[in-house]
C-alpha cells in the first residue's frame, strides 16, 4: 500500500517519503523497545528519573537511524543529521501533546476513558505527524 502511494511521487520525494515512513517506525520501535526494558526491570515506563531519560535518549535516536539506513530505498548521506531533523519535530511534539491532552476523560460511545491511559496513540500520531513534516 505504501509503494503504491509513494510510487505516485516524484524520486526526490520519494526517497523523502520513504526515510519519512522509516524513521516513524524507527520512532516507535525505540519507544516500544525502552518501554519493554523499563517493563523488565521493574520501573514504570514513561517515569521520568535519569535513567530512564537516557535510556529513551539513547533508544529512540538509534533505531530511528537504524531503520532510516536499514529500511528506506536509499539511506541518507548523513543518517545522524537525518535523525535530528526528524527528533526536532518529534521530541517538542510529545511535550506539547502530553501537556495538552494528557489531562481529563475521554467520552467516546458513552464510555469513559481516562486521556492518560492513551499514551501509546499520542506517541503514534506525533511520530506520524512528524514524518509528515
Amino acid at each position: 500500500m505504501l509503494d503504491s502511494l509513494t510510487s505516485q511521487l516524484s524520486p526526490a520525494h520519494r526517497n523523502l517519503a520513504d526515510r519519512s515512513i522509516a524513521a516513524t517506525a524507527g520512532a516507535l520501535f525505540g519507544v516500544v523497545l525502552a518501554s519493554t526494558v523499563a517493563l523488565l526491570t521493574g520501573r514504570p515506563p514513561f517515569s521520568l528519573d535519569p535513567s530512564m531519560l537516557m535510556l529513551y535518549g539513547s533508544a529512540i535516536p538509534l533505531s530511528i537511524a537504524g531503520f532510516m539506513m536499514a529500511f528506506s530505498r536509499e539511506a541518507p548521506k548523513l543518517p545522524m543529521l537525518a535523525t535530528l531533523q526528524f527528533l526536532a519535530i518529534f521530541i517538542p511534539g510529545i511535550f506539547f501533546t502530553e501537556v495538552v491532552l494528557s489531562a481529563g476523560e475521554l467520552h467516546i460511545g458513552g464510555l469513559e476513558f481516562a486521556a492518560r491511559d492513551f499514551v501509546g496513540f499520542r506517541a503514534i500520531v506525533v511520530a506520524a505527524f512528524s514524518g509528515v513534516f
